[in-house]
């Protein structure tokens, strides 16, 4: 009996040396490997599946740093021309393509659990996220840029983007797309930016990839991609090849009309911050996605001018002690986080878009011109609160569902000299007709104009920079008798 213990104990020793020393020689053999690839010295894409194979097995105890150390080799394989050195001509082949695709998903899998253990704030993590995000990207964005033995084969590039979405699809779960989340708003939370735009722009693109091959429900894609854009300044970061995914997939027309919607009170629980980061973004969106915008103009008009009306809520004119600046609505009545202080610069660019001469003609034509009236919401009641709840500003509809007689009387007032308000009672006031879309044209530079007191002037400025469009324009409103502008 003891004789048989010792013999068991002998094999299972002789067997743990074993083991051991061929771990060792494995990783020696990946170091070695690693050390070669800043010279474009690559290894054959069989003996890289094979040394991924080993490190996959839930035998060998693999640590974080060998997972990163292989994902090297593996993207500066992927980018090798060479058929014999390059992993993707393996999904080419027949007899090693089935391999190929579990190793990839087992080391992509791993790769988003590492992801989701880093902290954007330690240096180390946000090199290893920058070094290794575009490992993911290029599984995401198939084509001949990303996939060099791709080039010349454009027939080939759809299989390969169908092979690919088939292979990511379990990895599209909601976990994934919060890690990516959680990632780019740590990232974009401090005094400065943790990670570059680059990285920012992937892993972005990861996510909206993630989001249209995934089996969530669609209202839960919608509403990851408002949070996705309640990040400052993120439209400014992406890339071309990210913007044309965004305007393909209709994920910001729909997520407009989604988040506009009477029914959806997603936007009432947004900050002062998340509201300027969300109202910036979808400005920049509609200024760039022009076909989108004219699809859902309406929802995308209510939507900027709910946002707007929020906004000139927490704002007062009068400078008191118990009032904090801010450097796009001035003196405000809230104390706004200055945590995004570096992404200020580029926010206010993005609102101002709305008073670009792009935008603004935009608007006029498709407002006063080439508006469908059938797509105007039904005219209805609605009473105001004192409340200042984000959800409960009424923007469209208006008491009697008319804008008051007196209401250019009014507003030329309101943002006029003293000297100039002196003569504003000798104005005769006038009966508009009832609420039509020019009315919607009006109330969006109206409430720009509340919200946004240290723009003021460069607003009015841009809406009256051409006499023929917008002037021109609410003169004939008021006054639809009158065929020529010689009154005005």
């Amino acid at each position: 009996m003891d004789q048989n213990i010792l013999v068991d104990l002998q094999r299972f020793a002789r067997g743990y040396l074993l083991r051991k020393r061929f771990q060792d020689s494995v990783r020696n053999e990946l170091v070695c490997i690693h050390n070669k690839i800043s010279n474009n010295n690559l290894p054959d894409n069989t003996k890289l599946l094979k040394l991924g194979c080993v490190l996959n097995n839930n035998y060998f105890c693999v640590d974080s740093n060998e997972i990163y150390l292989f994902c090297d080799i593996l993207f500066a394989s992927m980018k090798s021309s060479s058929i014999q050195k390059s992993f993707a001509s393996l999904y080419l082949s027949s007899n090693h393509m089935d391999s190929a695709c579990k190793l990839t998903y087992r080391l992509l899998q791993k790769l988003i659990d590492e992801f989701g253990k880093c902290e954007v704030s330690k240096i180390s993590d946000s090199r290893k996220i920058s070094s290794q995000a575009p490992l993911i990207y290029i599984f995401c964005n198939c084509s001949e840029e990303t996939w060099p033995i791709l080039k010349g084969k454009e027939s080939i590039i759809p299989i390969i983007n169908s092979l690919c979405a088939k292979l990511l699809y379990p990895l599209a779960t909601i976990n994934s797309l919060n890690i990516f989340k959680k990632i780019i708003f740590d990232a974009l939370k401090g005094d400065r930016m943790l990670l570059d735009e680059k990285t920012i722009d992937q892993l972005f693109f990861i996510s909206i990839r993630f989001i249209q091959i995934s089996s969530l429900e669609n209202d839960l894609n919608l509403q990851i991609f408002i949070e996705f854009i309640s990040f400052p300044a993120i439209a400014q970061m992406l890339s071309k090849q990210t913007l044309n995914l965004i305007e393909k997939t209709n994920i910001f027309e729909n997520s407009i009309k989604w988040i506009a919607s009477k029914e959806n009170e997603k936007i009432s629980k947004l900050s002062t911050n998340e509201a300027l980061n969300l109202i910036g973004n979808i400005i920049f969106f509609g200024n760039l996605f022009k076909n989108c915008l004219s699809v859902c103009l309406l929802d995308w008009a209510y939507l900027v001018n709910r946002i707007l009306k929020y906004c000139a809520f927490i704002v007062t004119d009068n400078k008191k002690s118990n009032c904090w600046h801010h450097p796009l609505l001035g003196w405000t009545s809230e104390r706004i986080d200055g945590g995004y202080q570096w992404a200020f610069t580029r926010m206010i660019k993005q609102i101002s878009l709305l008073w670009s001469k792009e935008m603004v003609e935009f608007l006029a034509i498709n407002f006063f011109t080439n508006f469908d009236e059938t797509k105007l919401p039904q005219q209805q009641n609605v009473k105001r609160k004192n409340s200042k709840s984000f959800g409960e500003i009424p923007i469209f509809p208006t008491m009697d569902n008319k804008l008051p007689s007196d209401f250019l009387q009014k507003f030329i007032g309101k943002f006029g000299s003293k000297k100039h308000q002196e003569t504003i009672g000798s104005i005769q006031a006038v009966a508009l007709p009832p609420f039509t879309s020019p009315i919607i044209f009006c109330q969006l530079y109206q409430n720009a104009l509340l919200a946004f007191y240290n723009s003021r002037i460069e607003i009015l400025s841009s809406l009256s920079r051409n006499d023929s469009l917008v002037l021109a324009k609410l003169w004939h409103y008021i006054n639809p008798d009158v065929s020529n502008t010689e009154g005005f």
